[in-house]
């Protein structure tokens, strides 16, 4: 317990450092009081007893992420938003947990082969935990990325992804992508699904027929009807209309109207 207040008193004075006023702390409080933490130590044992600790030891994305050296081959790896539907067993299978399916690429590919991993914008720390980054820190040739997304798919073998958009856009590029969960266009040229037969040669020397992906994509989009099916944001701040200017909720119920009478079989 003490320990633990230890901790919460470290993070309130680093903290207030920051401030003016009263409330300020000098510096010189400060190396009193990490003073104080490092001789509790010598009897107690070890605690965590000074910001250097903290800095040389918390392992984080910011911390980690480097600027990609475009000199090497490499894999992207593009981390989807946790928690999110592609990432659920529904969808991902045991690949809900995506540090699994970075680990198990890195013992598929060669050694000298990078793989860069970029981090969802959107995401927090929620589902981002120490040993998230403790994981990554020990895989070899396996970096943190922040680079632009299209320069990275341009760059790279192909792409690795769970199941996500950016699979489609590598596809698009000329890039083909490895999934390990289900995705929309998994059958499309282009697209290899990971399993323990997986040959890096096959999927780095395929080349994507533009014709073949041209039919493929026609006869999925004729089976597709128009119409959007939303939950609401959690953060009420944001309006669909923010992200999809041209919404009308009368039309897109007209929309859905008729695609559900297209699919039960009583319109054409």
């Amino acid at each position: 317990m003490k320990k633990i207040f230890t901790l919460i008193a470290l993070c309130a004075i680093v903290t207030s450092c920051g401030q003016t006023g009263e409330q300020s702390k000098s510096a010189e409080d400060l190396e009193i009081f990490l003073a104080s933490v490092e001789e509790e130590n010598l009897t107690e044992g070890p605690t965590v007893s000074s910001a250097y600790w903290i800095s040389s030891n918390f392992i984080t994305y910011d911390s980690q992420k480097i600027v990609a050296d475009y000199s090497k081959r490499y894999i992207y790896f593009a981390l989807h938003l946790d928690p999110e539907i592609p990432t659920m067993p529904i969808l991902a299978n045991e690949y809900t947990d995506q540090l699994l399916a970075i680990e198990e690429l890195r013992q598929k590919i060669p050694q000298n082969i990078m793989i860069y991993v970029k981090e969802n914008p959107k995401q927090t720390d929620i589902f981002r935990p120490q040993s998230f980054f403790d994981r990554i820190k020990k895989l070899e040739n396996v970096k943190l990325v922040n680079d632009n997304t299209y320069k990275l798919i341009d760059g790279s073998c192909f792409v690795a992804t769970i199941s996500g958009t950016v699979g489609w856009e590598a596809i698009i590029s000329g890039k083909n992508v490895v999934l390990f969960g289900k995705s929309w266009y998994q059958n499309f040229s282009g697209a290899f699904l990971f399993n323990k037969n997986f040959n890096f040669d096959e999927v780095l020397n395929y080349k994507i027929d533009k014709k073949t992906l041209n039919s493929s994509l026609k006869k999925f989009l004729e089976k597709t009807s128009r119409g959007m099916i939303y939950f609401d944001f959690s953060n009420k701040a944001i309006k669909i209309t923010d992200i999809y200017p041209e919404y009308n909720r009368s039309k897109n119920i007209e929309y859905l109207a008729n695609s559900l009478k297209k699919i039960i079989g009583t319109q054409k």
